[in-house]
């Protein structure tokens, strides 16, 4: 049974880029453009595990918003952004999100950071 992964950005373009590696992981992926619509959204599927952009329009700290929600508060949360990887590493830790992955790398840093990420993460 594959895993289910939801994406939180506001991005179309980041969303698409991430749900193409997480599916070519092997997940399933459901996404949303902002913090006040997934009540509705997880309605139907709770994820395994949630990558979440730093930067959400109407959130000053999304990691605490999505903990506020019962259903995602113990899920493994990765906050993603584009500052640099130890920047985030340390907002990541204060804010208190599982991991950190940054976007600068672009797409093969992602690919070669999201999968061992998740893996460790859902065992």
């Amino acid at each position: 049974m594959s895993k289910h992964i939801l994406i939180v950005d506001d991005s179309e373009l980041i969303v698409s880029m991430l749900s193409m590696v997480c599916q070519q992981l092997g997940y399933q992926v459901f996404s949303s453009y902002d913090i006040q619509s997934l009540p509705q959204i997880i309605s139907a599927q709770s994820p395994d595990a949630i990558l979440c952009d730093l930067n959400i329009p109407g959130s000053t700290d999304p990691v605490a918003e999505i903990k506020q929600i019962p259903a995602l508060a113990t899920k493994p949360l990765i906050l993603i952004s584009g500052i640099s990887q130890d920047e985030l590493d340390t907002i990541a830790e204060e804010r208190g999100a599982d991991a950190a992955i940054s976007k600068d790398g672009g797409l093969p840093a992602i690919m070669s950071l999201l999968g061992p990420t998740l893996s460790i993460l859902l065992a």
